[in-house]
């Protein structure tokens, strides 16, 4: 899971001095990006719901995948972590709208 990678690759480098973090994000965000997409074609949400409003559904339909998918916990704690974790609902609307 892309999130996973972003815990796993904190605080090191590569040999030629990258950071391979910011690759692990980029992953992250195209994700993110395809899992909004496919919401929209799904219907659950629409071009006009907030920011806000699209942080809502997505919350809601992870809780559903979690109880789903309930062995997956390394990554679902990643994802809490890199996006909801010490953050208010504006800043957590922000993420999602620049990966609108």
């Amino acid at each position: 899971m892309a999130a996973v990678r972003i815990i796993k690759d904190q605080h090191k480098r590569s040999w030629f001095g990258r950071d391979p973090v910011v690759l692990a994000y980029k992953i992250f965000y195209d994700k993110l990006r395809n899992v909004i997409i496919a919401m929209e074609i799904d219907g659950l949400i629409d071009g006009a719901l907030s920011d806000i409003g699209v942080v809502e559904v997505f919350v809601r339909h992870f809780d559903i995948f979690k109880m789903a998918y309930p062995n997956w916990q390394d990554g679902y704690q990643a994802i809490d972590e890199i996006i909801f974790f010490d953050r208010s609902e504006n800043d957590i609307a922000a993420i999602f709208s620049r990966h609108r």
